[in-house]
């Protein structure tokens, strides 16, 4: 039997994750009921269909759990994704691991807009040590005032630890790469150049 691998689109509440497997995972003939999936997530299609012929197939699936503790790596992709805040990911709670990957070409467009590429509410952590976060966009609509382009943090209970990584090309009204608006971030490696805001 030939060896399937499947890329898959799992919707996590408005926002969309696109991890490509380098691994396979299923063989032809076997449908999506046969497919393992993360805790949380369930596919959108029957699990009667097939996973198709050999190569690569993409499959979307629906994200049913908060985002507690995440971790994304090398290969995995955030993008093109808009909310009222947090356009690429909201995160209350819990711990965002980033070790590769890419976050980019968010947007959040509410009437109070916060975080385009990501938003930290109360109790959450960033452990940021490599990827990319970049070309995000918080203009917030009409009149507003968009705040942290790259990286919002809300609380003075959030802390960040960046030991790599690029946060590059972010747009806010305040905050091009990264508002804190309370919170602590410490910084031993990574790179935050080339973003813009209009107050600074």
């Amino acid at each position: 039997m030939k060896n399937i691998y499947i890329d898959i689109t799992p919707q996590l509440i408005c926002n969309v994750i696109y991890c490509k497997n380098k691994e396979p995972l299923n063989k032809y003939g076997e449908t999506l009921g046969d497919v393992e999936l993360p805790e949380g997530f369930a596919f959108q299609d029957e699990l009667e269909t097939e996973v198709g012929n050999e190569g690569t197939n993409t499959f979307k699936v629906t994200y049913n759990n908060k985002w507690k503790n995440v971790t994304i790596g090398e290969n995995c992709d955030i993008s093109y994704n808009s909310a009222t805040n947090g356009g690429g990911g909201f995160v209350s709670g819990g711990t965002f691991t980033m070790t590769g990957g890419t976050i980019n070409n968010n947007t959040v467009k509410g009437s109070s807009s916060y975080g385009a590429g990501l938003y930290f509410g109360g109790n959450s952590v960033l452990k940021l040590s490599g990827g990319y976060i970049w070309y995000n966009n918080n203009a917030g609509a009409s009149g507003t005032r968009g705040k942290g382009g790259g990286i919002y943090y809300n609380s003075g209970r959030t802390s960040s630890t960046i030991s790599g990584g690029d946060i590059y090309y972010n747009y806010a009204y305040s905050g091009g790469g990264i508002c804190l608006n309370n919170g602590t971030i410490t910084m031993s490696a990574g790179s935050i150049d080339y973003n813009y805001s209009s107050a600074g």
